[in-house]
């Protein structure tokens, strides 16, 4: 077999592999002669069918599957041992696609096309600088937990007309230019709460109505921003973002929701019985849950911010076309060219940041371990344990070493737990490397700096950034 390497443009190669009859004749004739045996046709024994007869029902497709499995596994080999770093797999090339005649052919052309990763270094060092935000929680802060807490622990009770601070259940029709319900369009049933809309003129509509009733309304001023409104219409982020139609809301249902009282019983509900006493030793509990949690998304927002720094100062290229065209095709038809379109860019972000977390592991040897692996798994399933309220001492060593293993043993399990591993062990080198100075800010001034990244950060981050004005 001749395999020819061809350059195509920036960061792409074409590679055509001329197939001989010397390279395929042997395996098409012992897949015929397997055939042969187990034929069972009328007027022949069991294995006595005429080889023709053989050749002319089966020969073609043999010789097809028997073609594309040598030249699949070639072209992987020639990948492989010439160390061609590639994107995506190889595409048959389109536009030189032959067609096969076994009867007038001996050689077969084959081209395909290979997207290639760019060539870079990644240099870690003090001069790549970063703040880390220390949110120290205040009163205001405590308050607006402690008032979260006492509704979700309230009591809900349904009723008649709407107020104000109640939540009103119904379903969204995106509507048309014409004011109809569009065919086609978005419908979805979700809750509208009313202590969070900021717009007091689309709050005084909302009030008053009853089950039955319907308003037309601009779904962004009843909701907290995208990601708030792409949850709310069972949408994407980015559907949410270009998203210009008017809706209708037809009440089903209207819920008031009465705070619980800072009680003892409120207290034990949250933090288990007789664990809290006073309404000063809740509030002391719920800032230093509110400091864990925050300390969680300042390091989540940090992280953030080297990804996108790195991403941004190396500003890898990549052979665009052929992955859009890759991802067209992998699909198999689950996903469409615009879609393609509308969603490549968050695509090609996670692949240069991906490109960009193996060039470091490259440079700087970082390896993962099996024991480190089944050492981190055992961990998890400690904190795991904590989390729902069990004693993770009172699990033996050798308990948790089986389990880690029967875990690590299920391939996707081990593959999203090395990736995590191999993930944190990067951030840890950047962090050591890098220069990060730490600088100390209000709970509101963080949210500002995480505007539109809601999504990213802890559940309790997101209720609060939800009960302060914009």
């Amino acid at each position: 077999m001749n395999i020819v390497e061809e350059k195509d443009g920036d960061l792409k190669k074409v590679i055509k592999l001329n197939v001989e009859e010397k390279d395929y004749a042997d395996k098409v004739e012992e897949t015929l002669r397997n055939y042969r045996k187990q034929i069972k046709m009328p007027g022949f024994r069991p294995g006595h069918v005429p080889m023709s007869m053989v050749k002319k029902m089966y020969g073609d497709q043999v010789l097809a599957d028997e073609l594309n499995k040598i030249v699949v596994g070639k072209l992987y080999e020639y990948i492989e041992s010439n160390n061609i770093p590639v994107l995506g797999n190889p595409l048959p090339k389109d536009d030189e696609i032959k067609p096969i005649d076994p009867k007038t052919q001996k050689e077969f052309e084959f081209v395909y096309e290979l997207g290639l990763a760019p060539e870079f270094k990644v240099e870690v060092s003090e001069k790549d600088k970063f703040t880390k935000y220390i949110i120290e929680p205040d009163d205001e802060l405590v308050e607006k937990q402690i008032e979260y807490l006492a509704k979700r622990y309230g009591q809900v009770s349904e009723k008649e007309t709407s107020e104000d601070n109640d939540m009103i259940f119904g379903l969204f029709e995106e509507l048309d230019e014409n004011g109809n319900v569009k065919e086609g369009g978005i419908q979805h049933k979700s809750t509208i709460a009313l202590d969070l809309i900021e717009d007091e003129k689309v709050k005084k509509e909302l009030i008053g109505l009853k089950p039955g009733d319907s308003v037309t309304l601009d779904p962004k001023k009843v909701s907290k921003g995208a990601m708030d409104m792409a949850a709310m219409l069972n949408i994407s982020k980015k559907e949410a973002e270009n998203l210009s139609s008017k809706f209708k809301f037809t009440v089903e249902k209207i819920y008031h929701i009465k705070p619980h009282e800072l009680n003892q019983e409120f207290f034990d509900k949250i933090y288990g019985k007789d664990h809290v006493k006073s309404v000063e030793e809740f509030k002391k509990h719920v800032k230093d849950d509110l400091r864990k949690a925050l300390t969680i998304d300042s390091d989540k927002k940090l992280e953030i911010d080297i990804i996108d720094y790195y991403i941004n100062k190396l500003n890898l290229p990549l052979p665009d076309d052929f992955l859009k065209r890759w991802l067209l095709k992998t699909s198999e038809g689950k996903i469409t060219e615009q879609q393609i379109e509308e969603e490549y860019e968050d695509y090609a972000k996670s692949l240069r940041w991906q490109l960009i977390e193996n060039q470091i592991a490259k440079e700087n040897n970082i390896k993962i371990e099996p024991e480190e692996a089944l050492a981190y798994t055992m961990n998890l399933m400690k904190m795991q344990v904590a989390q729902y309220g069990g004693n993770p001492d009172a699990i033996s060593e050798e308990e948790l070493k089986k389990s880690a293993a029967q875990i690590l043993a299920n391939q996707d399990e081990a593959k999203k737990i090395y990736e995590r591993i191999f993930a944190e062990k990067i951030m840890n080198l950047i962090k050591e490397k890098a220069k990060i100075k730490e600088k100390e800010v209000s709970y509101e001034e963080f949210a500002k700096l995480v505007s539109g990244k809601s999504n990213k950060f802890s559940e309790l981050f997101n209720n609060l950034k939800k009960s302060f004005k914009k």
